[in-house]
């Protein structure tokens, strides 16, 4: 019976490890899991696995953090999300350092939990600055109408109504993200950093021209 548990054992760590053979985004998750199964499949009786098993299945699971933020790395270098890629970089430069998987997580939720907010931040530049875009297009239409004589009180009234809630919309981020990064001022020239821009519907030109509308109306 117990032989007949060792080899199910050992079949079990061999087929682990066999997942991630010859791929090439789970180099150190098949390099980690190919350390264990032999070690395993080196036994000759099933007291033997605790020792020869030590902290080798502890180091598989940082193996696999530390290829899923290798690609989560890769990926936001490729769309140049230089915000986004923080936390794959802080967490791989000490990833090797961690030898029980408990406090490699500890050490990927304090990262994940800074650089969110970073995040956050980052995007609400274009969160607010595009999401103004439909009230600066009512502003430029109200200001530049060409109505009769009775009706230019009404553009004008509409005209200054829109700029004040674009005022509005601009104090009341910074005053919340001013809660979690002291200072925080809301910046279109952000909006135009590729990881942002990429997002946009409307050419750079135009755009660039609303961004100076923009800033002239929040005063940014």
């Amino acid at each position: 019976m117990s032989e007949d548990l060792l080899q199910k054992y050992k079949a079990y760590y061999e087929v682990r490890a066999q997942r991630y053979a010859n791929n090439e985004n789970y180099k150190n998750s098949y390099a980690a899991e190919r350390k264990l199964a032999d070690a395993i499949i080196s036994c000759n009786t099933l007291e033997e696995i605790r020792d020869k098993m030590g902290n080798l299945n502890e180091l598989c699971g940082t193996a696999l953090l530390k290829d899923q933020y290798l690609m989560e790395k890769k990926h936001f270098e490729k769309h140049k999300e230089v915000i986004r890629v923080k936390e794959a970089e802080q967490v791989l430069e000490k990833i090797d350092q961690f030898d029980n998987v408990m406090d490699a997580i500890s050490h990927v939720n304090d990262v994940s939990a800074k650089v969110r907010i970073e995040i956050s931040m980052d995007e609400s530049h274009p969160m607010q600055f595009f999401g103004d875009l439909n009230l600066l297009d009512r502003y430029i239409v109200y200001t530049n109408a060409e109505v009769p004589e009775k009706y230019k009180s009404d553009m004008t009234n509409s005209a200054e109504e829109i700029k004040q809630s674009l005022l509005k919309g601009r104090e009341s981020i910074e005053k919340n993200n001013h809660e979690w990064q002291s200072g925080w001022q809301i910046n279109p020239d952000i909006c135009f950093e590729y990881r942002h821009f990429r997002k946009s519907p409307l050419k750079e030109e135009f755009l660039k021209e609303l961004r100076e509308l923009y800033r002239t109306i929040v005063q940014r």
